[in-house]
C-alpha cells in the first residue's frame, strides 16, 4: 500500500498553477525570498514571520480546468496513493488524512496532490525527494500530459524556481536541478 506522510509545514510548497497565473505566482515568490531575508531570526535557523502562500486569482477552479481529465492523465504516469496524512498526530490542529485521495506518485519521495472542492480541481501541489531518474521521468511525463490539457506553470518555493512547462529550456533545468539538490523534505517513508 502506498502512502504519503509529512509534515504541515512541507504542504503546498511546489506548486503546479495555470500558466495565466504566471505574474500573480512569479510575484508572489518574490515576496516570500523578501520576507525570508527580512525576517531570518538572529540564529539563522527560522523565521520571526513566514510568508503565506497566496494562491493565485487564475486558479484551476476559477478556470473550470476539469477534474476528471487531470486525474486521468496523471494516472497515465503515477500509481494512486492509498493513504494522505499530514501533521503525523490526530492531535495536531492541522491534521487532516485522506483515504483514496486525488493523489498519485511513490510514496513521501515522489506524489502529486490534487485539492478538490466538491467536483472541482482548486489546487495542484507535489513534492519530490526522488533520485531515480526513471521516477523524475515520471514526474515531468505527468506535467507535460497536465500541460496538454490545460497550460500550466512551476512555482516551487523551496528551489525558488517558477517557470513554464512548455518551455523545455525551463523543464530542462528544473529536473537537471530536482536530480542534483535531492531537495526534497518528505524523506522517504512509503
Amino acid at each position: 500500500m502506498t502512502k504519503v506522510r509529512i509534515h504541515e509545514d512541507d504542504e503546498g510548497m511546489r506548486n503546479l498553477y495555470p500558466a495565466s497565473a504566471f505574474k500573480e505566482a512569479k510575484d508572489d515568490m518574490a515576496a516570500s525570498q523578501e520576507n525570508a531575508q527580512k525576517n531570518l531570526s538572529p540564529d539563522g535557523m527560522s523565521w520571526t514571520e513566514l510568508h503565506i502562500i497566496k494562491e493565485p486569482e487564475n486558479s484551476f477552479r476559477a478556470l473550470n480546468v476539469s477534474l476528471e481529465q487531470i486525474a486521468n492523465a496523471i494516472q497515465h504516469e503515477l500509481p494512486r496513493v492509498e493513504e494522505f496524512e499530514v501533521g503525523y498526530d490526530p492531535g495536531n490542529p492541522l491534521y487532516h488524512f485522506a483515504k483514496d485521495p486525488y493523489c498519485y506518485g511513490f510514496g513521501n519521495r515522489l506524489y502529486v496532490r490534487l485539492e478538490v472542492e466538491g467536483d472541482a480541481l482548486q489546487a495542484i501541489w507535489y513534492d519530490c525527494a526522488s533520485d531515480d531518474v526513471e521516477e523524475l521521468a515520471a514526474l515531468r511525463r505527468t506535467f507535460e500530459r497536465i500541460n496538454k490539457i490545460h497550460p500550466i506553470m512551476i512555482a516551487d518555493y523551496w528551489l525558488q524556481l517558477d517557470g513554464l512547462i512548455g518551455d523545455q529550456k525551463f523543464l530542462d533545468k528544473y529536473f537537471e536541478t530536482l536530480l542534483k539538490t535531492g531537495i526534497g523534505v518528505s524523506g522517504s517513508e512509503d
